[in-house]
């Protein structure tokens, strides 16, 4: 017989299962609609999950009549520059607030913070704005601008950085090492976890950019993929399975990216749990 503990065991892993299921079926059903060809029914009730025919027609006609490749070098452009900025930024405030002992530190956390109970549609025209008051308009860095400081990011590094033993502090000073020494070649390589973390979630987010991209470009051609791919709605409207297939190849370098990166992602949010 089992015991509560097992039970209970059972029980969790029972339901994560379920939830596994539920999370990764439209995946799943994306990636088998795009191998199939025009013969078949992508609608039936009950999902025919393996292509009877297989066909790679749907990511040769993605290719062909959409500007795939250009899109995907603009999300990769934006997405580099995003995770960097988001990184360094964030390291920078959290080394700060994790290290420093200063008048009106509790304040500005707490403006840091304020930031979270906005929602993102309501900052949409202060940042117009203020983007178009820079000149900025239609460019790369107005897409990460607005947007090129993770606030969670900063509260797991403050952790970080905060657990971070004197004596190394202590011994760098002692050697002559300055501030910004301290932080780039001390502290950053201690916390390098927590950073994987901060980098994947920063990847996740501009790879994902959809609606403040489409508001701020105005130039079709400097679109990032997510934007780019709502043409293929108006492209092949009757094809679900090359909006399949263009869905997909959106996911992969997410997927490659977080497969690379996992075991700092997961060192990273474990760290910043127990902190």
């Amino acid at each position: 017989m089992f015991n509560y503990t097992q039970i209970k065991k059972i029980a969790l892993y029972a339901v994560l299962m379920m939830l596994a299921v539920f999370f990764t079926f439209p995946f799943f059903w994306a990636v088998s609609t795009s191998f199939k060809g025009r013969g078949e029914n992508i609608y039936s009730s009950t999902p025919q999950w393996i292509p009877r025919q297989p066909t790679l027609n749907n990511y040769v006609r993605l290719f062909r009549e959409v500007p795939i490749l250009k899109y995907f070098f603009n999300s990769a452009l934006i997405t580099a520059m995003g995770v960097v900025v988001d990184v360094l930024l964030a390291a920078l405030a959290a080394y700060a607030l994790g290290r420093f002992e200063f008048w009106g530190k509790p304040l500005i956390t707490a403006v840091i913070i304020a930031p979270l109970m906005i929602p993102v549609q309501g900052t949409i025209v202060v940042n117009y704005l203020t983007i178009k008051g820079m000149g900025l308009v239609n460019t790369y860095i107005a897409v990460v601008l607005p947007y090129s400081v993770y606030i969670i990011g900063i509260f797991i590094l403050r952790e970080a950085f905060a657990k971070v033993p004197n004596s190394l502090e202590e011994s760098a000073r002692m050697d002559g090492a300055g501030e910004l020494r301290i932080w780039w070649q001390i502290m950053m390589p201690v916390v390098k976890p927590q950073l994987a973390a901060i980098a994947i979630l920063a990847f996740v987010r501009f790879w994902n950019f959809f609606m403040w991209p489409l508001i701020i470009l105005k130039d079709e051609a400097k679109y990032p993929l997510p934007v780019g791919l709502t043409a293929l709605e108006a492209a092949f409207q009757q094809d679900f399975r090359v909006i399949a297939a263009g869905t997909i190849v959106s996911v992969i370098p997410i997927l490659i990216f977080f497969f690379f990166t996992q075991q700092f992602f997961v060192e990273g949010t474990q760290g910043a749990i127990k902190g």
